[in-house]
Protein backbone atom coordinates (compact mmCIF):
# COMPACT_ATOMS: atom_id res chain seq x y z
CA UNK A 1 0.00 0.00 0.00
CA UNK A 2 1.57 3.32 -1.05
CA UNK A 3 1.46 6.45 1.18
CA UNK A 4 -0.97 8.01 -1.59
CA UNK A 5 -3.60 5.24 -1.09
CA UNK A 6 -2.84 5.13 2.64
CA UNK A 7 -4.60 9.17 2.80
CA UNK A 8 -7.11 8.13 0.55
CA UNK A 9 -8.33 5.21 3.09
CA UNK A 10 -7.58 7.77 6.03
CA UNK A 11 -9.76 10.43 4.57
CA UNK A 12 -12.32 7.68 3.42
CA UNK A 13 -12.42 6.67 7.20
CA UNK A 14 -12.82 10.22 8.45
CA UNK A 15 -15.81 11.01 5.97
CA UNK A 16 -17.70 7.70 6.67
CA UNK A 17 -17.33 7.12 10.33
CA UNK A 18 -19.78 10.36 10.87
CA UNK A 19 -22.16 9.56 8.24
CA UNK A 20 -24.88 6.80 8.86
CA UNK A 21 -22.64 4.09 6.55
CA UNK A 22 -20.35 1.67 7.90
CA UNK A 23 -16.92 3.67 7.75
CA UNK A 24 -15.16 -0.64 8.63
CA UNK A 25 -17.28 -1.76 5.59
CA UNK A 26 -15.90 0.97 3.74
CA UNK A 27 -12.18 0.18 4.45
CA UNK A 28 -13.03 -3.36 3.19
CA UNK A 29 -14.44 -2.66 0.16
CA UNK A 30 -12.31 0.11 -1.33
CA UNK A 31 -9.14 -1.34 -1.39
CA UNK A 32 -10.69 -4.06 -3.35
CA UNK A 33 -12.46 -1.70 -5.95
CA UNK A 34 -8.98 0.59 -6.80
CA UNK A 35 -7.36 -3.08 -6.23
CA UNK A 36 -5.39 -1.51 -3.69
CA UNK A 37 -2.37 -3.95 -2.80
CA UNK A 38 -2.82 -4.68 0.94
CA UNK A 39 -0.34 -7.29 1.00
CA UNK A 40 2.18 -5.48 2.85
CA UNK A 41 -0.03 -4.42 5.99
CA UNK A 42 -2.12 -6.33 8.86
CA UNK A 43 -5.65 -5.37 7.41
CA UNK A 44 -7.55 -5.53 11.22
CA UNK A 45 -4.33 -4.06 12.56
CA UNK A 46 -4.40 -1.13 10.00
CA UNK A 47 -8.73 -0.25 10.56
CA UNK A 48 -8.04 -0.29 13.85
CA UNK A 49 -5.03 2.69 13.56
CA UNK A 50 -7.21 4.29 11.21
CA UNK A 51 -9.93 3.94 13.85
CA UNK A 52 -7.86 5.53 16.49
CA UNK A 53 -7.19 8.16 14.60
CA UNK A 54 -10.79 8.81 14.02
CA UNK A 55 -11.32 8.48 18.72
CA UNK A 56 -8.24 11.10 18.98
CA UNK A 57 -9.90 13.47 16.40
CA UNK A 58 -13.35 12.78 18.43
CA UNK A 59 -11.52 13.61 21.86
CA UNK A 60 -9.89 16.45 20.59
CA UNK A 61 -12.97 17.69 19.98
CA UNK A 62 -15.51 16.28 22.29
CA UNK A 63 -13.19 15.72 24.92
CA UNK A 64 -14.14 18.19 27.57
CA UNK A 65 -17.23 17.46 26.98
CA UNK A 66 -16.82 13.19 27.72
CA UNK A 67 -15.17 14.35 30.97
CA UNK A 68 -17.89 16.54 31.95
CA UNK A 69 -20.29 13.60 31.73
CA UNK A 70 -18.18 11.17 33.45
CA UNK A 71 -17.97 13.94 36.14
CA UNK A 72 -21.74 14.63 36.32
CA UNK A 73 -21.82 11.01 36.23
CA UNK A 74 -19.72 10.51 39.22
CA UNK A 75 -22.27 12.87 40.98
CA UNK A 76 -25.50 11.04 40.04
CA UNK A 77 -23.65 8.15 41.39
CA UNK A 78 -22.95 9.72 44.63
CA UNK A 79 -26.92 11.19 45.42
CA UNK A 80 -28.12 8.02 43.90
CA UNK A 81 -29.12 9.27 40.61
CA UNK A 82 -26.89 6.69 38.68
CA UNK A 83 -29.61 4.84 37.00
CA UNK A 84 -30.54 7.99 35.04
CA UNK A 85 -27.78 9.90 34.01
CA UNK A 86 -25.93 9.66 30.61
CA UNK A 87 -22.85 7.94 31.71
CA UNK A 88 -24.90 5.23 32.45
CA UNK A 89 -26.74 5.07 29.26
CA UNK A 90 -23.01 4.93 27.46
CA UNK A 91 -22.22 2.47 29.71
CA UNK A 92 -25.36 0.72 29.21
CA UNK A 93 -24.91 1.11 25.26
CA UNK A 94 -21.31 0.06 25.40
CA UNK A 95 -21.05 -3.42 27.23
CA UNK A 96 -22.98 -5.50 24.91
CA UNK A 97 -21.29 -4.33 21.84
CA UNK A 98 -18.12 -4.64 23.42
CA UNK A 99 -18.97 -8.18 25.10
CA UNK A 100 -20.22 -9.17 21.46
CA UNK A 101 -17.09 -8.15 19.51
CA UNK A 102 -14.81 -10.28 22.30
CA UNK A 103 -16.97 -13.37 21.88
CA UNK A 104 -17.29 -13.37 18.19
CA UNK A 105 -13.73 -11.43 18.06
CA UNK A 106 -12.86 -15.04 15.55
CA UNK A 107 -16.14 -14.62 13.54
CA UNK A 108 -15.91 -11.48 13.02
CA UNK A 109 -12.04 -11.76 11.62
CA UNK A 110 -12.61 -14.48 9.37
CA UNK A 111 -15.90 -14.62 7.62
CA UNK A 112 -17.01 -11.29 8.13
CA UNK A 113 -14.19 -9.09 6.93
CA UNK A 114 -14.90 -10.46 3.44
CA UNK A 115 -15.58 -8.34 0.50
CA UNK A 116 -18.67 -10.74 -0.52
CA UNK A 117 -19.94 -10.29 3.06
CA UNK A 118 -19.34 -6.81 3.29
CA UNK A 119 -21.40 -5.60 -0.30
CA UNK A 120 -24.34 -7.75 0.53
CA UNK A 121 -24.34 -6.45 4.33
CA UNK A 122 -24.41 -3.17 3.26
CA UNK A 123 -27.03 -3.64 0.04
CA UNK A 124 -29.38 -4.97 3.21
CA UNK A 125 -28.72 -2.65 5.72
CA UNK A 126 -29.26 0.14 3.06
CA UNK A 127 -32.77 -1.29 2.41
CA UNK A 128 -33.49 -1.18 5.82
CA UNK A 129 -32.88 2.41 6.37
CA UNK A 130 -34.74 3.32 3.10
CA UNK A 131 -37.91 1.48 4.04
CA UNK A 132 -37.35 2.82 7.38
CA UNK A 133 -37.07 6.06 6.37
CA UNK A 134 -40.22 5.67 4.03
CA UNK A 135 -42.22 4.22 6.96
CA UNK A 136 -41.61 7.40 9.36
CA UNK A 137 -42.06 10.01 6.87
CA UNK A 138 -45.43 8.30 5.64
CA UNK A 139 -46.35 8.37 9.84
CA UNK A 140 -45.06 11.96 10.03
CA UNK A 141 -47.44 12.57 6.70
CA UNK A 142 -50.54 10.65 8.03
CA UNK A 143 -50.29 12.87 11.66
CA UNK A 144 -50.04 15.52 9.33
CA UNK A 145 -53.33 14.86 8.24
CA UNK A 146 -55.07 14.48 11.03
CA UNK A 147 -54.04 17.74 12.47
CA UNK A 148 -51.77 16.38 14.98
CA UNK A 149 -48.72 18.21 16.36
CA UNK A 150 -45.62 17.24 15.23
CA UNK A 151 -42.45 17.46 16.92
CA UNK A 152 -39.35 15.77 15.38
CA UNK A 153 -35.89 16.16 16.51
CA UNK A 154 -33.63 14.41 14.07
CA UNK A 155 -30.74 16.72 14.56
CA UNK A 156 -29.73 17.21 18.09
CA UNK A 157 -27.86 20.05 19.15
CA UNK A 158 -24.05 19.78 19.49
CA UNK A 159 -24.14 20.08 23.48
CA UNK A 160 -26.25 16.55 22.90
CA UNK A 161 -23.65 14.64 21.20
CA UNK A 162 -20.89 12.53 22.92
CA UNK A 163 -19.28 9.04 21.91
CA UNK A 164 -19.15 5.91 22.76
CA UNK A 165 -17.13 3.54 21.67
CA UNK A 166 -18.08 -0.12 21.51
CA UNK A 167 -16.94 -2.98 19.81
CA UNK A 168 -14.04 -1.89 17.44
CA UNK A 169 -16.16 1.21 16.23
CA UNK A 170 -16.05 4.97 17.51
CA UNK A 171 -19.16 6.01 17.14
CA UNK A 172 -20.75 9.53 17.89
CA UNK A 173 -23.98 9.17 19.39
CA UNK A 174 -26.77 11.40 19.80
CA UNK A 175 -28.13 10.81 23.22
CA UNK A 176 -30.77 13.09 24.57
CA UNK A 177 -30.67 14.55 28.70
Amino acid sequence: MTLIESGILGAIQGVTEFLPVSSSAHLIVVPHIFHVDQNNVNKLTYDVMLHLGTLIAVLSLYGGRFVQIVLEGLVDYREGFFKNSLLTKLIVATVPAAAGGLVFKDVIENMLRSTNVTVVMLVIVSLVMIVGERIIVGLIERLAILGEPINVNLHPPVDDLVFAVGGDETRLAAIGH
